[in-house]
């Protein structure tokens, strides 16, 4: 086909009044003015001809992949997505001035390209043939040199792989898109978040941890229901997609992937390196593409992606819904997410994995899982997911959109034109208008952005007028999304709905940040009552207030009075005040306040009795103290009816405010210097936190004792865990997301520390078990038990190296470990030795050993003796050591 288009295209047509084509090559010789461009076009023909016969001879190779095909020849290369296109091999064109904004451009005429190159930096510029509409038509791609270089930088970024370990759900809790710091970590990265998810399944500790969430919400809307069984339900969703084969598939695909991601990185920067690239566009010039034997793709939003190719797997899902509920998560997919190929399968595309989750539970049947691009992100690379059901059919007809499965169809929905989108939008908010908002919150765990106190969902703006003229929604057309202002009614049954189906638990398994976040917004909402027509949020940060924020001081005032007023009818003889907090002010209602108004109005009850379920065991309620609730307000607004215009008392000033007598609150903070411990190094001192955790051992939970050390940036993370491992303790680097990266000790290295510096660890311990609650003594205590305080390891100029007995041979000192790390340590010892010895260190040199194979570092026991002899702490260290 590309063989027959090209004999078409040269029967005459590229040569000068040999056709159409042939006009258009004048066209634009005749209006370029830069050399390195015309040079290119004018030698379009005879490229052509050299690709024609390359290929007629079967010298040419094939980069075609599933998505589009690619037969290249001597700088030309004949590309097919849904049409045919012709690209030359791009040329350079030096910088004449400035730098554009556009960072490419795909001209139709010889003045749009020299537009554009007069107000460019250095360029790449690349005819190319588009076939359109039966011709041929002749356009210029030109891209900026610095995509070209953005581009580079990014594969640069992510090229191999790293020892980083990975925190995958909370990574997932945080922003829900995995992002490895190199595209080899990627298999390491999803086998963490799969194993985390999976582990629940497993682990009771991390089951009593979704009981008590569920227990929460569950006190707090009342459900008829308990929490074990939300979480049955729940937990047998997670095991069905499990023993589906989903988990294993995803495990599999991530390997491959892990191996294929690396290889294409690499030949990505080889051909970019060689200059050996193309430039590829559609056809409106909203996408470039980057090509070697591999394609980058950079689109108008400035995402840079990698195509890959023959990463899938197929899994069969059972039914894990009932119909109408999966109808109604189904119809917030297809407005967000889900969209419909021309063949009518449902695709779904996401960069965060939980989402496949919680799509898969609503599509039963046969699921093709691909993974097509890589996401070369600033801070590293993430995966872009498609799944398709092969059993379900979106079918579109007339006023109606049929969903069907393995060819019955299974339920309707109403259609509006031939925009799919907007039709299930418009459903979506008919089911809220009607009191359902499940379909809203899967439209939010969708196309829902993660936003401090609103529900926000971002929308195109070709679609921004099916929310205009409501009451509930907000419009932002320059940030294109809405904010929805649910009553609390409709998060109450959102949030009961997802608990009572299970769905709620499988998301909390699988930390999706929006799912937290929307419970976030609910807790807000459930936690409040309205009072003369404004909203009363509860909160118990300070004891039991509620609180009415107001831009100014005068409207504050207004609302006081008339709060007032309506308590005096309720026969509440107090009044609220207001505060100045910044720029704006509060109306602030106490304690004893809100605990009268609750005994006449149930909302207020149900309100306070919703925020104490919430709160705990997150945040604990204060105890109600009677001194308290019969204290009278300081300085309270109480004005007199006649003289609502007069002004109000001011807000109490701190200094009268520190008069007050302050309630005794338990010290349980760990004071500045017990958390932390300071140790030798090599080459100085370092600093860490120490932090009581616990481990899974034979299945059973045991507390331990952790340093830890927090770096916001990748290399100097390692750099820290680099001088760690040179001293001879061996760490680990955590990615903690958004939260940076954690450089880690278990306690089995911090116990190679000398005992002088382990009492930091002790005394942390000790008083862990003295101020901490019930669980958290005990933890502590367990942790001091098990933490050896003896002398395991001797420290030798900061390199530390554990002690053992060997029969026949005594004591000596080990490091185990790979050969580059241990030939890096004996040559850092062989320098502290040399300083400590002086003139003798050559006659002991031959007493610092290497075995097997280089992976064992050995210093003798008579080394040792002679550095007890010039070092009293080594002399301490073995003689503990002989003891124990």
């Amino acid at each position: 086909e590309a063989v027959r288009l090209v004999e078409g295209v040269l029967g005459g047509a590229l040569v000068p009044g040999g056709g159409a084509a042939s006009a258009e090559v004048e066209r634009w010789l005749a209006g370029l003015r830069s050399g390195e461009v015309k040079t290119a076009v004018a030698r379009a023909a005879e490229m052509l001809k050299g690709w024609l016969e390359a290929v007629k001879g079967g010298r040419y190779a094939d980069y075609s992949s599933g998505r589009a095909v690619r037969i290249c020849a001597e700088g030309v290369c004949a590309v097919k997505t849904r049409g045919w296109t012709i690209y030359f091999r791009p040329v350079k064109v030096e910088a004449r001035s400035g730098e554009v904004k556009e960072r490419w451009i795909v001209a139709r005429s010889p003045e749009e390209l020299e537009a554009w190159l007069s107000r460019a930096g250095s360029a790449y510029v690349a005819p190319a043939l588009f076939f359109t509409g039966g011709g041929a038509e002749l356009r210029v791609v030109a891209v900026s040199e610095a995509v070209v270089d953005e581009v580079r930088r990014r594969l640069e970024a992510v090229r191999g792989a790293s020892g980083v370990q990975y925190d995958a759900l909370t990574a997932s809790a945080r922003r829900g898109v995995l992002t490895a710091a190199k595209v080899g970590d990627v298999a390491r990265l999803w086998k963490a978040y799969i194993d985390g998810v999976e582990s629940y399944l497993t682990d009771p500790a991390k089951r009593e941890e979704l009981r008590r969430e569920a227990e929460r919400w569950i006190r707090a809307l009342r459900l008829n229901t308990t929490a074990e069984e939300a979480v049955a339900r729940g937990l047998e969703m997670l095991k069905a997609l499990r023993d589906s084969g989903l988990f294993d598939a995803l495990r599999s695909m991530a390997q491959r992937l892990g191996e294929v991601g690396v290889e294409s990185v690499e030949k990505m920067l080889e051909a970019l390196e060689g200059g050996e690239f193309r430039l590829e566009a559609t056809p409106t010039g909203k996408m470039i593409r980057i090509c070697g034997e591999e394609c980058v793709s950079v689109d108008q939003r400035g995402v840079y992606t990698m195509a890959l190719e023959g990463l899938s797997a197929e899994v069969q899902i059972p039914r894990l819904l009932p119909e109408e509920y999966a109808k109604r998560l189904h119809i917030g997919w297809l407005a967000s997410d889900e969209s419909r190929e021309p063949h009518g399968f449902a695709l779904m595309y996401t960069t965060q994995l939980w989402q496949l989750y919680a799509w898969l539970i609503t599509k039963p049947g046969k699921i093709r899982i691909l993974i097509q691009n890589v996401v070369l992100r600033r801070g590293g690379a993430s995966i872009e997911l498609t799944a398709f059901p092969r059993d379900l059919r979106l079918i579109s007809g007339g006023s109606t959109l049929s969903v069907a499965e393995s060819g019955r169809a299974i339920y309707q929905m109403p259609l509006e034109g031939r925009d799919i989108k907007t039709s299930t939008i418009r459903l979506v908010l008919k089911h809220l208008d009607a009191g359902d908002p499940l379909p809203l919150v899967a439209y939010y765990l969708g196309d829902g952005a993660v936003e401090r106190g609103n529900l926000v969902i971002s929308v195109s703006r070709k679609r921004m007028h099916l929310f205009e003229g409501r009451g509930d929604i907000s419009v932002d057309l320059k940030r294109k999304m809405v904010v929805f202002r649910l009553a609390p009614k409709l998060y109450a049954k959102a949030v009961a709905e997802m608990y009572l189906s299970g769905v709620g638990v499988l998301l909390d398994v699988l930390h999706s940040h929006k799912w937290f976040a929307f419970k976030r917004l609910a807790a807000g909402s459930l936690a409040g009552f309205q009072l003369t027509g404004r909203y009363v949020k509860l909160s118990l940060a300070k004891g039991l207030q509620g609180k009415v924020p107001f831009k100014t001081r005068e409207e504050a005032e207004r609302y006081a009075e008339a709060a007032w007023r309506e308590l005096e009818k309720l026969g509440i003889d107090s009044a609220p005040k207001v505060v100045r907090r910044g720029p704006s002010y509060d109306v602030v209602f106490d304690e004893k306040t809100l605990r009268k108004l609750a005994e006449v109005d149930e909302a207020v009850k149900l309100a306070i009795e919703r925020l104490e379920a919430l709160s705990t065991p997150r945040t604990a309620a204060k105890p109600i103290i009677a001194t308290r609730l019969g204290a009278k307000p300081e300085r309270p607004i109480k004005p007199k009816i006649e003289a609502r215009h007069e002004e109000l008392p001011r807000p109490v000033e701190p200094k009268a405010a520190a008069k007050r007598e302050e309630l005794p609150r338990p010290k349980t903070a760990t004071p500045k210097a017990v958390d932390r411990v300071v140790f030798q190094l090599v080459d100085g001192l370092a600093s860490m936190k120490l932090r009581l955790t616990y481990v899974m051992k034979e299945g059973k939970k045991l507390p331990t004792i952790n340093a830890v050390a927090r770096f916001s940036a990748l290399e100097e993370a390692e750099e820290f865990r680099r001088r760690l491992r040179l001293s001879g303790i061996n760490a680990s680097v955590v990615s903690r997301g958004g939260g940076g990266f954690e450089v880690v000790v278990p306690k089995d290295e911090l116990e190679k520390l000398a005992p002088e510096e382990k009492e930091a660890v002790k005394r942390y311990l000790e008083h862990a078990a003295q101020t901490g609650d019930e669980e958290r003594r005990k933890a502590a205590e367990e942790a001091l038990r098990r933490l050896d305080l003896g002398a395991k390891a001797v420290n030798i100029g900061g390199v530390r190296l554990g002690l053992v007995h060997k029969k026949g041979k005594g004591l000596r000192a080990e490091k185990y470990g790979d050969p580059q790390l241990i030939a890096e340590i004996k040559t850092a010892l062989e320098d502290k030795l040399r300083e400590m010895l002086g003139h003798e260190f050559e006659q002991w040199r031959e007493h610092i050993q290497i075995t097997e194979g280089g992976r064992r570092l050995v210093i003798t026991r008579q080394l040792l003796q002679r550095l007890a002899q010039r070092d009293p702490n080594t002399a301490k260290t073995l003689q503990q050591h002989e003891k124990a």
